[in-house]
């Protein structure tokens, strides 16, 4: 569900490594809740995770290091 909605929000871009980042930045009860929202649901959910500090700081190095720039 998060590799969908980080999919649909970045179109064509490899987002396996973000969504891991989303993952690793999420709390057990937040990944919970997001598998029950299912693909309707899990957009805010998603944008919160992602707009934490240690979930950016994970995004922007995993984009860098797709670049061949970390």
């Amino acid at each position: 569900v998060v590799n969908r909605e980080m999919a649909r929000r970045l179109p064509g871009a490899n987002v396996a490594p973000y969504t891991d980042c989303v993952m690793q930045n999420a709390s057990t009860a937040e990944l919970a809740s997001i598998a029950d929202a299912g693909a309707t649901g899990a957009g805010d959910a998603v944008a919160s995770i992602v707009g934490r500090p240690s979930t950016s700081q994970c995004i922007a190095g995993a984009a860098a290091a797709a670049k061949g720039v970390a």
